[in-house]
């Protein structure tokens, strides 16, 4: 992995790993029975952001890594730890402003002025996992909320959510959440699960967190189907955060539209939106 490219072709395939074999991430989630902490990726300085998030939660998954917490070469050997021989390291990424300057010419030959102009610069560095150190295992490290149920969660978010007909989906105009009644659906882990996926459209409110795909969700097939990833990947975040075993009923696949319809930057931009959502409703419920 050397650039912005790679790191989308790394999270598309992932994505679709997980997608062929299991038919949905919170499928994915679900069936999740690999011995890998299914805690959502922490560092130094708490959970990860955007697509670091996802990307390092496969890697635990795929690897069967019980810990969540990750950390460079320099802090395991501040820690007074080292890198297990043979331990290879994950990638992650973050942009860095660049101040580039540049002399622009004056009306006048003789006078110059001289700008500062910011530009993004995508940087690289390597993470190794706990488990991969001589460092001792520490307790799972989660985000604080005061929530401890789904239903204080939604209670605190003053959400409305309205039980009535066999549809589960977001009325923007009506500012509410319609879902089926829940002894409709198979298990109450099934009606949560629905119930955060709806959350996760919920926060298209211009309040709260606006995107495009959001506004244009029903003009147009691409838009439909990036807001319904950053919708799936939302509500498996907050499933694992919740401690919630599910998956979504009555919700219908969108797997070939990703494929068929987004770029690999399309997936990357739709999975550090949904990490932004998720942690915008986690803060929220603090």
């Amino acid at each position: 992995m050397k650039n912005y490219q790679d790191f989308c072709n790394t999270i598309s395939q992932q994505l679709f790993e997980i997608i062929n074999k299991q038919g949905s991430l919170l499928s994915w989630h679900k069936n999740w029975e690999s011995r890998g902490s299914q805690a959502l990726p922490v560092g130094i300085k708490g959970t990860y952001h955007g697509a670091n998030l996802f990307h390092l939660l496969f890697v635990q998954f795929k690897q069967g890594f019980q810990s969540n917490e990750w950390l460079t070469f320099n802090q395991i050997k501040q820690q007074g730890g080292q890198v297990k021989k043979g331990a290879k390291s994950q990638k992650v990424f973050f942009w860095k402003l660049n101040l580039k300057t540049e002399n622009k010419e004056a009306q006048q030959e003789k006078n110059q002025e001289t700008l500062k102009k910011p530009t993004p610069i995508f940087k690289l560095y390597s993470v190794f996992n706990l488990e991969q150190t001589t460092l001792e295992k520490t307790e799972t490290i989660t985000l604080p909320t005061p929530c401890t149920t789904i239903e204080e969660f939604i209670k605190h978010l003053k959400v409305e959510v309205a039980h009535y007909g066999n549809k589960a989906f977001y009325e923007s105009q009506e500012d509410a959440i319609i879902l089926p009644k829940p002894e409709l659906f198979h298990s109450q882990e099934n009606y949560y699960a629905t119930l955060l996926h709806e959350l996760v459209h919920w926060t298209g409110n211009p309040n709260r967190v606006p995107r495009d795909c959001f506004v244009d969700y029903s003009k147009n097939l691409e838009a439909r189907a990036k807001e319904e990833l950053i919708a799936e990947i939302g509500a498996v975040f907050l499933a694992m955060h919740f401690g919630l075993k599910a998956e979504l009923e009555n919700h219908a696949s969108y797997v070939q539209s990703w494929k068929q319809l987004l770029s690999e930057k399309d997936i990357l931009q739709a999975t550090h939106k949904a990490a932004q959502i998720f942690e915008w409703l986690i803060g929220q419920g603090e």
